[in-house]
């Protein structure tokens, strides 16, 4: 005597979403890490939700997502919660990072953008901006920008290096 018809349905069901979830995931063991994706040690995928380069902030705690735009030299980037769900604020002004240009090490301010949609104002935003005229034409960019505040959990140094897109 077998299982009843829905039972089997249900099993087949239930198979195929397990491992369509596994694959969604990147748990099928291939590497993800593209620019506008990062693999995590877990094994699964965060997507760049502007197209930028991830950049993880301690173990899992945020992301920062860095927009390299080439034609204006304009380095923006995007602090996210370690998913790269919901945006992860900063109260800051400006951030302190230092650039790699053809002609040596730049200091730049990144200085913080409002958004009225989004309720983020200068000094309490997730997104930072900066143009650097000597980046314009390059291929990507890579510095280090802190320290980095997000409520009483300081970093005191984030490196990076972003694809110009």
């Amino acid at each position: 005597m077998g299982y009843p018809d829905g039972v089997h349905r249900a099993f087949r069901l239930a198979t195929y979403l397990i491992a369509s979830l596994a694959f969604a995931c990147g748990q099928n063991g291939d590497d993800h890490n593209t620019g506008s994706e990062k693999t995590d040690s877990q094994g699964h995928a965060h997507a760049a939700k502007f197209g930028g380069t991830l950049v993880e902030i301690g173990d899992h705690f945020a992301q920062a997502e860095i927009v390299f735009d080439n034609e204006t030299g304009l380095i923006t980037v995007y602090f996210w919660d370690g998913h790269v769900e919901t945006p992860r604020r900063l109260k800051a002004k400006t951030i302190a990072a230092t650039v790699t240009t053809p002609t040596g090490d730049v200091e730049v301010a990144l200085a913080a953008q409002a958004d009225a949609l989004a309720g983020e104002t200068i000094g309490n935003s997730s997104r930072f901006e900066a143009e650097v005229a000597a980046l314009k034409g390059a291929d990507a960019v890579k510095g280090s920008f802190g320290p980095l505040d997000f409520a009483g959990k300081i970093f005191a140094e984030v490196k990076f290096s972003a694809k110009a897109r």
